[in-house]
């Protein structure tokens, strides 16, 4: 426990990361309630001795927030989207399976202040010495001496103001177009769109539209093969772990078929689940 925390802290003293975190603070104050700021304070207080780390299951959190178990998925995943805090899923080394979060708050990212220019262009020294009029002469000059052949062209894509009603077109029928797409994104972005938002996330970085679809298809199977009525959307923190559990001892080297054991953990984490509510279910008579 004392080695994987002080693997995973982000900060040299709790004087930086307090730091860290009134500029994210500062930076997010319009887009935090009160519930996510209490949630990320909570953190940083289990934080302290591995500054940035803290090992916190979801419950105990949401105890301490005095919050509901779901209510406080939320809260970490909108830190998470802002970049304020991280979850790393662990794996126990001894007698396998997950082993709760590692919460740990990220650094504050400065945001450059100097803007490219609107061009996408940076100005040339010879440009920098002309005069601060040569160059709009030189744009009205072009301008009058444009072919009558180009002008006509360029009128093609002009609009007569005057007869614009006439002309206007419904906009439910044409729609504004849009960049080329290829087939491959297309069945990637309609596949993420059907999927629960805990795999979909999870899976995605690792896989291509094939795999992903594959990857997918092994968590179903692995999770009807225990009860079909479980939800994963109900239980994402357990499914998002086990999978991200298996990617990372894949990414490690330490297993060969990620599809086989991807079906192991699924499996193993829905049997638990399973067991979990048969027990509460024999305590409520």
């Amino acid at each position: 426990m004392t080695i994987q925390l002080d693997d995973y802290k982000t900060f040299a003293s709790k004087e930086e990361m307090n730091e860290a975190i009134r500029r994210h603070l500062r930076e997010h104050r319009y887009k935090l309630n009160k519930t996510e700021v209490k949630t990320l304070e909570t953190v940083s207080r289990y934080a302290v001795k591995y500054p940035g780390a803290a090992w916190l299951k979801i419950e105990t959190l949401a105890r301490i927030v005095e919050k509901s178990p779901t209510t406080v998925r939320r809260a970490l995943a909108k830190l998470e989207a802002l970049q304020i805090v991280e979850r790393v899923a662990y794996l126990r080394p001894k007698r396998g399976g997950n082993g709760g979060n590692i919460l740990r708050i990220l650094p504050f990212n400065e945001k450059p202040n100097d803007c490219p220019p609107m061009d996408g262009r940076k100005e040339s020294p010879k440009e920098a010495q002309k005069p601060a009029g040569q160059g709009v002469e030189t744009k009205e000059r072009r301008i009058e001496t444009i072919s009558p052949n180009k002008r006509k062209s360029y009128l093609k894509y002009t609009v007569d103001t005057a007869n614009a009603g006439d002309k206007a077109i419904d906009g439910n029928k044409a729609k504004a177009a849009k960049p080329s797409e290829s087939l491959a994104d297309r069945l990637r972005r309609g596949l993420m769109a059907k999927l629960p938002q805990a795999m979909a996330h999870s899976l995605a970085p690792f896989f291509d539209e094939a795999g992903l679809y594959r990857a997918y298809g092994v968590v179903l199977r692995a999770k009807a093969s225990i009860c079909r009525d479980i939800e994963i959307e109900a239980h994402e923190d357990a499914y998002r772990d086990a999978v991200l559990s298996v990617m990372q001892a894949y990414k490690r080297g330490k297993i060969r078929d990620v599809y086989a054991v991807l079906y192991e953990a699924i499996r193993r984490t829905t049997k638990s689940l399973h067991i979990r509510r048969l027990f509460s279910e024999a305590m409520a008579l």
